[in-house]
């Protein structure tokens, strides 16, 4: 059986593959680093993780934006505005909350660059809630931003609809001015609204019609915005009901409450990791350590290569979080190439980083074959009733072709007197 695992071990082992990533030398950016490789994750450390001969923390454009971000939005990491709305990806993002995707994030007629410009609202089609567009407004020669540009008590979206002119005050007709629900809309400009002159919340959600056409909001639907929460319960959860995505970190406002996280904040837990990020990573957003392994999901991710959902990344019996305590690499099971898995050695009494400790431990663990976890043969004896020198030859054999060991320990108590040796 140990000679099976020994042939099945050499057929499974890299030739050449000095950092046990997989990838051997030739196909590997840096062989000496694990967490570089074709396809791995991008780091923030300045270096090229992916082998793909770009550092993806780098902001290739100028738009404020890091190319590892660019790519986890959908945006172009070489084109400062992706969508030709004359904004850029980065201040559409952070400063201005649009899409970095959509020229026209509302889709009123108007570009968010123009919008600005303009000074009307990119995340509504009718700032100011008097029934006309404010793309139709400039056609127009309204203000898009007065709900009455003539001053002369019609709205312009009613003066429209009824053949008059909203840039004049001397032909409106106050006859319209009636409320009869009293929710602040005149009753000729409810028609024009398509909202109902009797019902002050037209729509139901829990706003008044005249409050929501103030704000911009569409008073006949109850979620102008479409994120899955009532314009009402936005209002009272200090949610934008113009823009489905609140805090602008990649998850919709209705995504992050059904999740428990917060649609206001960008990073519930503050674990270095944004909600939106943390959903790519299957992370939990309302906790700042998923794993419960000691580093925080942001530190996992981004700056050590661990998986945030894995206690122990590399199987090796030895919990992320102290693995840094131990000097020892999360995603190494056997740092120091001596044949006992790092946990064995940690457990042993052992130095993980001292490879010429690990026959003194190898007797107590298990035969595991390249990274095949806890499965191997128990050592409560050495073959053919051995033991000693022929137990430790056997077992120098079987690493020398690729064999490692899995951190399980014989039923043979350690020697109590064992201390790890200093570096």
């Amino acid at each position: 059986m140990l000679l099976a695992l020994a042939l099945l071990s050499s057929a499974l082992a890299v030739p050449g593959d000095q950092d046990d990533d997989g990838y051997p030398a030739g196909a590997d950016c840096d062989d000496a680093r694990a967490q570089a490789h074709p396809g791995a994750r991008e780091l923030r450390n300045g270096l090229d993780d992916d082998c793909d001969g770009v550092d993806e923390t780098d902001d290739a454009d100028g738009d404020g934006l890091e190319v590892v971000l660019e790519r986890g939005l959908g945006t172009d990491p070489d084109r400062e505005d992706t969508d030709g709305d004359g904004l850029g990806d980065g201040a559409e993002v952070s400063r201005h909350g649009t899409d970095p995707l959509a020229a026209d994030s509302d889709g009123d007629g108007l570009s968010d660059g123009d919008e600005l410009r303009e000074r009307t609202d990119p995340w509504s089609r009718d700032t100011d809630g008097d029934g006309l567009s404010d793309a139709d407004e400039l056609r127009e020669r309204t203000d898009p931003t007065e709900r009455d540009t003539d001053r002369g008590d019609v709205w312009d979206g009613a003066e429209v609809a009824r053949g008059t002119d909203p840039r004049e005050w001397w032909d409106d007709d106050s006859s319209g001015r009636d409320d009869e629900d009293r929710d602040g809309v005149p009753d000729d400009s409810e028609r024009g609204l398509g909202t109902d002159a009797r019902d002050e919340d037209s729509d139901d959600d829990g706003l008044s019609d005249g409050d929501e056409s103030r704000a911009g909001h569409d008073p006949t639907s109850t979620d102008t915005d479409g994120d899955g929460v009532s314009d009402g319960e936005e209002a009272g959860l200090g949610t934008d009901p113009l823009h489905p995505d609140t805090d602008g970190d990649g998850v919709s406002d209705g995504d992050e409450l059904a999740r428990g996280a917060d649609p206001t904040e960008t990073d519930t837990d503050g674990d270095g990791l944004l909600d939106g990020w943390e959903e790519l990573a299957g992370t939990d957003p309302t906790a700042n350590d998923t794993d419960g392994d000691g580093l925080s999901d942001g530190d996992e991710w981004w700056t050590l290569g661990t998986d945030p959902t894995v206690a122990d990344t590399d199987g090796d019996g030895l919990p992320d979080g102290d693995e840094g305590g131990a000097g020892t690499d999360p995603l190494d099971r056997d740092t120091d190439d001596g044949g006992a898995l790092d946990g064995a050695e940690q457990d042993a009494g052992a130095d993980p980083l001292d490879p010429a400790d690990d026959v003194e431990v190898l007797p107590d663990a298990v035969i595991g074959v390249g990274g095949f976890g806890g499965s191997g043969l128990r050592c409560d004896a050495a073959p053919g009733g051995h033991s000693g020198g022929g137990w430790v030859a056997l077992l120098l054999g079987l690493r020398s072709l690729g064999l490692r060991t899995a951190g399980v320990r014989s039923s043979r108590p350690a020697p109590a007197s064992r201390t790890r040796r200093s570096r």
